[in-house]
């Protein structure tokens, strides 16, 4: 059979920040906020109870709110991507696979991999920001912890795949 949706996490998989504990887009827009500290915190806090993830992302958009987005996205962006991870995407793309994202991760870095590497779709954690490029404290968390598996199924019926022609990779007990 072949390969026809192919599907990665971001964080940890098809990037790797040098930034805290997961490597995450997260940290990374943590590292460079407002109060690192307090980021800190919020991971020690809520990283090990899945089920506060949700709590855990409202904190994060709290510590933000105000601060301008574009001082953090001058430095995280473009992502430091996974060696190899841009070529398989080219050779997946090359040969008419469907490729995307599903991620917990930030959508801000989400959509720069779509525009950049020309995925078709990607699914992660909205942090909104206003007119002005400031963080508003305002988001949708569109991954909650353990949905990948659902997303994915939206996608192969959305895209007429069979779980055979699908391929997901991730590096995280939540993307088995």
């Amino acid at each position: 059979m072949t390969i026809k949706l192919f599907v990665s996490d971001m964080d940890g998989t098809a990037v790797q920040y040098p930034y805290g504990t997961f490597q995450s887009t997260w940290d990374a827009i943590g590292y460079y906020g407002p109060d690192w500290n307090a980021w800190q915190n919020a991971v020690r806090k809520y990283s090990d109870h899945p089920q506060l993830w949700e709590v855990w992302g409202e904190v994060n958009k709290k510590i933000l709110k105000g601060y301008d987005s574009q001082l953090i996205l001058a430095k995280i962006l473009p992502p430091p991507y996974t060696a190899g991870f841009k070529e398989c995407v080219n050779y997946a793309k090359e040969r008419g696979i469907i490729v995307g994202l599903v991620s917990g991760g930030a959508h801000l870095v989400a959509e720069y991999m779509m525009r950049e590497l020309g995925l078709d779709f990607q699914y992660s954690n909205e942090m909104h920001v206003d007119s002005k490029g400031m963080f508003n404290g305002m988001g949708k968390t569109n991954v909650f912890y353990e949905m990948k598996g659902k997303i994915i199924r939206n996608l192969r019926d959305r895209y007429g795949v069979s779980i055979e022609e699908t391929l997901f990779v991730g590096d995280h007990h939540n993307d088995i």
